[in-house]
C-alpha cells in the first residue's frame, strides 16, 4: 500500500496539558505515603525515556485525577534554564504510572484514542521537530513553551492511522534493540574493565 504524506500539527495526535504547581515547602514529602504523589521534572527526562534516580515527592492534593500519568503519555520539558533542554520528551513506561504527574516547568501530551504512544514520542526526537523548537526560542532569553507551542509544531507524516502505527511499531522494536545493544555494550566493557585490572 502506498504511504501518502500530509503535514499535520502535533495536536491533532493528542491533548496536552500543563504540570502541577506546589507550594514549596510546605506541599514538599521527604517520603513517599498514602497522601503524597511523585513529580517528575525536566531531569527526569533523559534519552527519551524516564529517569527516576532523583524525583520530588509532593503533596497528593496538589494535582487533580486528570493529571496523572498513563504508560503511552509523553512528558515534555516546557521551561529551563537551559535552551538545549527545552522541547525534550520522554515517552511514559513506568510500573504504576498513575503515581506520578508532571511538574510546572514540563508539560503532558496524551494520544488520541488509537494513535501510536511510540510514534508520537519519534516524532519528537525528529530533526524537524528540534528546529521548529530551536525557532520559538531564537532570539529570546525566556526559556520557556506553552503547550499550544508545542500543539501548533507541523510534521510531514502518513496520513493513514493505520501507516502512523504500523510505524510506531517498527519506532517500538527499534528502540528494544537499541537498548538491547546499549546492555550488551554497557557488559563488554564492564569486562573489559576487569580485565585491564588484572593486568
Amino acid at each position: 500500500m502506498k504511504t501518502n504524506y500530509i503535514r499535520m500539527k502535533i495536536g491533532q495526535l493528542g491533548i496536552l496539558s500543563r504540570g502541577v504547581t506546589y507550594s514549596p515547602p510546605e506541599d514538599l514529602r521527604s517520603e513517599s505515603d498514602s497522601t503524597s504523589i511523585w513529580l517528575l521534572r525536566s531531569t527526569n527526562l533523559q534519552g527519551g525515556e524516564i529517569n527516576l534516580d532523583d524525583v520530588t515527592i509532593v503533596a497528593a492534593h496538589c494535582a487533580k485525577p486528570n493529571q496523572r500519568l498513563a504508560n503511552g503519555d509523553i512528558a515534555i520539558c516546557t521551561a529551563n534554564g537551559s535552551k538545549a533542554l527545552v522541547g525534550k520528551a520522554s515517552l511514559v513506561c513506568l510500573p504504576n504510572p498513575s503515581q506520578y504527574v508532571v511538574g510546572a516547568f514540563c508539560a503532558r501530551m496524551r494520544p488520541n484514542d488509537g494513535e501510536s504512544p511510540e510514534f508520537l514520542a519519534a516524532l519528537f526526537e525528529s530533526g524537524f521537530y528540534k528546529s521548529w523548537i530551536g525557532r520559538l526560542l531564537a532570539g529570546t532569553n525566556i526559556n520557556n513553551l506553552k503547550p499550544s507551542d508545542i500543539a501548533s509544531c507541523s510534521i510531514r507524516m502518513p496520513s493513514s492511522l493505520a501507516q502512523r502505527n504500523r510505524l510506531g511499531e517498527i519506532f517500538s522494536l527499534s528502540r528494544l534493540q537499541i537498548k538491547t545493544l546499549d546492555r550488551l555494550i554497557a557488559a563488554k566493557r564492564e569486562q573489559k574493565r576487569g580485565l585491564m585490572q588484572q593486568l
